[in-house]
């Protein structure tokens, strides 16, 4: 496997196009009045929806006092979110189910792709810093970034004059 990993480079924000969109007000306000009317989701699709909300969570720790320990502890409730015999009952054992990303301060970044790649797991890591929630200013930004467990950071849309590049220096 090549460790380049192209991205999807997006495209420019086009407010003329933005502009031009238009909404049938009466007919989305008839539409959201019925959604409240509605029953909920039952049965096996409910679980359904349950289990493609777990994919979509992020497992986080943003505690001052964190150890390898805990971050560990996080990555493995990441790779294992549901109990496999609930998994099994679903028919859903061998589906990889996971979360989104494992988020951690970027000095555990470290810890998180250690755990990560010693599990045999893809779940990417997701660290703030610059005093994200509150105090812990080691940057003039405050910088979101994305790590995939092969150590490939990613720079957040709002600064795409930080590069791609690979946490191990390669």
């Amino acid at each position: 496997m090549s460790s380049h990993l192209d991205r999807n480079p997006g495209v420019p924000l086009d407010l003329e196009w933005v502009n031009r969109a238009r909404v049938n007000l009466p007919a989305v306000k008839r539409r959201a009045d019925t959604l409240k009317t509605r029953r909920s989701v039952k049965k096996q699709w409910q679980a359904a929806w349950l289990l493609r909300a777990v994919t979509c969570i992020d497992l986080t720790t943003l505690s001052g006092d964190d150890t390898a320990t805990n971050v560990a502890r996080l990555c493995f409730k990441a790779q294992n979110p549901v109990r496999q015999d609930l998994l099994e009952s679903m028919g859903m054992a061998d589906k990889g189910i996971t979360t989104g990303a494992v988020c951690v301060y970027s000095s555990r970044v470290p810890d998180a792709v250690k755990t990560l790649k010693d599990i045999n797991s893809k779940i990417p890591i997701a660290s703030v810093a610059a005093g994200f929630p509150a105090g812990r200013k080691q940057a003039t930004l405050d910088l979101y970034y994305l790590m995939d467990s092969s150590g490939w950071l990613v720079s957040h849309p709002t600064f795409p004059e930080i590069t791609v590049h690979s946490h191990e220096g390669n």
